[in-house]
């Protein structure tokens, strides 16, 4: 059974890797268009998105034991679980109704995030104003 979590895990992993790749490619036509609308505010918000996505990430796997309280640990550990038995689901096509599936999923992630920005404010949380705001105190 442990092999088979570990194997699960490596391919959630490859997944991540190839939509990681996917979603840096479209952040860079996001900030494209932004640049030519002439809203730097947006291109910025996507850039710091894009580059702090997957560092928050590894960053929450790793330390999320000493950033949140152990009640949160185990409410984000039960969302990861939930949001990667949903994605393979989705992937292997075994979902009585992907189109609920796939808005359950979105719920999932949008309550992982408001979770874990209460404690951490990076990320999906990224505001440019609020940061310039800090940073004009500075």
């Amino acid at each position: 059974m442990g092999g088979d979590k570990r194997d699960f895990n490596l391919l959630i992993e490859e997944k991540k890797q190839k939509l990681a790749e996917k979603w840096n490619s479209l952040y860079q036509r996001m900030v494209e268009v932004c640049l030519k609308c002439n809203k730097l505010t947006e291109a910025i918000e996507y850039v710091e998105r894009s580059k702090t996505r997957n560092l928050v990430e590894e960053i929450l796997r790793r330390d999320q034991n000493t950033i949140f309280p152990p009640d949160v640990v185990k409410e984000l550990e039960k969302y990861r679980e939930e949001i990667a038995e949903a994605q393979k689901q989705i992937q292997q096509c075994t979902a009585d109704n992907p189109t609920a599936l796939i808005q359950h999923l979105r719920e999932l992630r949008e309550k992982r995030n408001e979770l874990q920005d209460q404690y951490l404010l990076i990320g999906s949380s990224f505001k440019f104003e609020e940061f310039q705001k800090k940073l004009d105190v500075i």
